[in-house]
């Protein structure tokens, strides 16, 4: 996790979303969802829409997000406006914070493939640049953690949240907040500086999971549901966190996403067993007609 502005980092992990917003007017929900496949090429992966119909469905379901607030960028789409190419990613980006209030709740995710690149600037501890690759990164780039900051974190006024999932590699630090921390085995928390110089923002508060350390590899999975449909392994632990409802505080999330890493690793059987588990199970038998997945 790593943790921005007026969610410091002594209180942070036991805070919730709902503590936060309560000292706060209501306000809008928007979300932005990228997935990206690299079909066609050897970059493909197999999860990445997945993700995004899942992490739809829990936004709609339990947060309730309206959907025409929900944008989604991923491979599957037709209309071009809507393919997570750099241009469309950054060009969401700032729909995203687009006219944001205090009380506004915002979502990011990204499932795709993430990378680095060297920094020259020194304000990276191991002189790296995290990134995320959109689908045309041959061509037009990568999307650097700079401009990540720029575009979803610079611009998040006060009293304005937003919660980000990062399922790629090296994304520990791919937002360039302040503050990372992660449980060890004993579920203890120490919080590190994530970066050598600190960067301003625009007052918000925004907290970032992410799927591995900055010099970490991260991979799409169907282990998680039992063969059944591939995602990546971070949003899986993620909304199995969410839906355990055993999870009270961003402390307790990552514990409990934590512990089902483990148990996979340990070699444990995760699919969702029928009528158990009630987002997985309604999601990886198609849904009710699609609709969760517009």
């Amino acid at each position: 996790v790593e943790a921005w502005k007026g969610l410091k980092k002594k209180d942070v992990l036991d805070s919730t979303p709902k503590n936060v917003q309560s000292q706060q007017k209501k306000g809008k929900k928007k979300a932005l969802l990228v997935g990206c496949l690299y079909r066609g090429t050897r970059n493909q992966l197999q999860g990445c829409v997945n993700d995004n119909k899942y992490i739809q469905y829990m936004l709609v379901q339990r947060y309730e997000y309206h959907p025409s607030n929900i944008m989604m960028l991923n491979d599957h789409q037709q209309d071009p406006k809507y393919l997570p190419t750099r241009n469309n990613i950054l060009n969401a980006c700032t729909w995203l914070l687009r006219d944001s209030k205090p009380g506004d709740r915002l979502f990011f995710q990204f499932s795709g493939h993430g990378s680095k690149e060297r920094d020259y600037s020194g304000a990276e501890l191991d002189g790296y640049n995290e990134t995320i690759l959109p689908i045309d990164f041959k061509r037009a780039g990568m999307i650097s953690d700079d401009t990540l900051h720029d575009y979803l974190v610079k611009p998040l006024r006060k009293g304005v949240v937003l919660h980000a999932l990062a399922d790629s590699c090296h994304s520990g630090t791919v937002l360039d907040l302040p503050y990372i921390t992660e449980p060890d085995y004993s579920n203890f928390f120490m919080w590190k500086y994530a970066a050598a110089r600190y960067k301003a923002g625009g007052g918000g508060d925004a907290v970032l999971f992410s799927s591995s350390r900055d010099n970490q590899t991260s991979a799409d999975t169907s282990t998680f549901t039992g063969g059944i449909a591939a995602t990546g392994a971070m949003t899986y632990c993620f909304i199995k966190a969410v839906e355990s409802k055993s999870a009270n505080t961003y402390g307790e999330l990552l514990v409990s996403m934590y512990s089902t890493l483990r148990k996979a690793a340990a070699g444990q059987q995760m699919a969702p067993s029928a009528g158990g588990f009630g987002m997985f199970s309604f999601l990886l038998s198609g849904g009710v007609g699609g609709q969760a997945f517009n």
